[in-house]
């Protein structure tokens, strides 16, 4: 797996930051204003899992690892109170998403409707 600089950093990018994925929202890059000074490159962030947003800073030396993300298509099945169930259409594979997790989206949700859902770790 390739290292990304912090300098090769754009939008869309997933990274793992502290060994958690994150993805980059916005990517400043900052001058140095004293001789000798590194370049900073300022970002926000997403947390993939939580959806926490921040703020960080890095030198433009630093590198990341992408994290173990896939995007694979599912299936919508149906949801109950445990929550909204859905199959990988690859694998067939069932899981479940809480309703908190899908939030006021579910109402979109008709059965077999296919989407597109992000592995983490597999």
């Amino acid at each position: 797996m390739a290292l990304i600089g912090a300098t090769e950093l754009k939008r869309k990018l997933m990274i793992a930051v502290d060994g958690e994925p994150y993805l980059v929202l916005d990517v400043f890059f900052a001058s140095p204003t004293a001789r000798g000074g590194a370049t900073m490159v300022r970002t926000r962030l997403r947390h993939v899992l939580t959806g926490a947003v921040m703020e960080k800073s890095f030198r433009s030396s630093e590198k990341f690892a992408e994290p173990d993300i896939e995007t694979v298509p599912a299936s919508f099945l149906y949801h109950d109170a445990e929550g909204c169930h859905f199959m990988d259409e690859k694998s067939f594979e069932q899981f479940v998403f809480s309703n908190e997790n899908v939030g006021s989206d579910r109402g979109y949700l008709k059965d077999g409707v296919s989407l597109q859902v992000l592995k983490y770790n597999g």
